[in-house]
């Protein structure tokens, strides 16, 4: 709601280090919070909205992770930016590092809530290119009809990429959508299934064709975990919704989905899709989005959407190393003596301590304890306490040795 006093700053947000210079000029309320300027600047400078963020003013943190910064939802932007030269740095991607700068330019006390981008200039670079340098060198191969790499260049950019193309017009639609009083024009959905539609087809304007469609696909896996496994988490019977000829998330809402997301990353991305860590990253990405979405619509609450919001980003990082090595497993190289095994097992067993070789193991569901167990090295480097692991166990003698490795699983949390 507009206070009296109600600020409104113009911004000027430059992408550092690309030739030609990509930037955008914005006017944004002073009172939104540094989560919100993010979703903002994803818009307008034509990011999707993919990898995690943090912005830095006087030397302190604001982002994610949040357990190494503060939290952007608690900071208005009034509180790091004052008077016009002051500015603060965007990071989006920790990976690619796009570097921003945001510069205060200007100060008004007319009241306008609705983000506006009044100047507009340069392509956004793609995602996952590689960072300023990784994109420079991109768009030399696409303009080099001998470079060795300029194949890669038009498979990830296009024949027609055009690097100073971009549309203040089409910028201000997209933050209309996004961010206008209007947004939540399709009305308020009742069951999962509509929460998806509804959530898929306001995406798919926003984002490129390859990242909408890891956002199908990821939703398509929640859906599909959902409907097989969640019935236990709702208040209406399988029997009733089979008899009604519906599926789960034809009949339930949101809060069915808040009480499964635990149960969809210990057990059903590991255990039932076998997920790769960048299958986990991205379902972590959309979901994390899904909820931000949602809390828009007032389907979820505000303290529902920052508590789920951090819980997800927290279940993804121990999916992505339970996925690691998983993936180590892959190729397991088996450290055993030679001859027959005085005893065999196979069963699902807990890390409970690591040491250099060898973890003490126990069994998941009994009260077997293993003691020490031999391991490669760089398997028990790559473990750690509480997680799940899926073995064949052998003895010789007094020692346990892992003869195989199927697959791990998060750390419960």
């Amino acid at each position: 709601m507009e206070g009296e006093n109600l600020l409104t700053y113009e911004l000027k947000v430059e992408l550092l280090g690309a030739k030609p210079r990509i930037y955008r000029v914005l006017r944004v309320a002073a009172d939104t919070d540094l989560a919100q300027l993010h979703e903002i600047l994803q818009v307008a400078m034509g990011w999707e909205n993919y990898h995690l963020y943090c912005f830095i003013a006087d030397g302190r943190r604001y982002g994610e992770p949040l357990e190494s910064g503060a939290d952007p939802q608690k900071t208005c932007l009034s509180e790091v930016l004052d008077s016009p030269g002051d500015s603060l740095t965007y990071i989006y991607d920790f990976g690619d590092e796009w570097r921003h700068s945001v510069q205060l330019e200007k100060v008004s006390e007319k009241k306008h809530r609705q983000p506006v981008c009044l100047e507009a200039q340069g392509a956004c670079p793609p995602e996952d290119s590689g960072g300023v340098h990784g994109y420079r060198q991109m768009l030399d191969a696409l303009q080099d009809e001998e470079h060795p790499h300029r194949e890669d260049a038009v498979c990830w950019l296009g024949e027609r990429f055009e690097r100073k193309a971009c549309d203040a017009d089409a910028i201000n639609r997209q933050l209309k959508e996004a961010f206008g009083h209007n947004s939540g024009c399709f009305g308020s959905p009742t069951c999962l299934d509509d929460i998806f539609e509804q959530f898929l087809l306001q995406q798919k304007d926003r984002l490129s064709q390859k990242t909408y469609w890891q956002y199908e696909g990821s939703i398509a896996s929640l859906r599909s975990a959902l409907n097989g496994y969640a019935y236990e988490h709702a208040d209406v019977s399988y029997d009733l919704l089979q008899e009604a000829g519906k599926t789960l998330c034809e009949g339930v809402g949101s809060e069915v989905l808040l009480k499964y997301l635990p149960s969809f990353y210990s057990y059903y991305l590991p255990r039932k899709m076998f997920a790769s860590e960048e299958t986990v990253r991205q379902c972590g990405t959309t979901i994390r989005r899904l909820l931000k979405w949602m809390g828009e619509r007032d389907l979820l609450s505000e303290e529902q959407v920052t508590d789920w919001r951090s819980r997800v980003l927290d279940m993804t990082k121990r999916g992505r190393h339970a996925a690691r090595v998983a993936e180590y497993c892959d190729d397991w190289p088996g450290l055993v003596p030679s001859g027959e095994p005085d005893e065999f097992i196979e069963d699902h067993v807990i890390v409970e301590d690591i040491e250099p070789r060898r973890l003490k193991l126990r069994e998941a569901l009994g009260s077997c304890d293993f003691g020490w167990v031999e391991v490669p090295s760089d398997f028990a480097e790559m473990c750690c306490e509480g997680m799940t692991l899926a073995a064949e166990l052998q003895r010789f003698g007094d020692q346990w040795y892992a003869a195989d490795i199927y697959n791990a699983y998060p750390v419960s949390g």
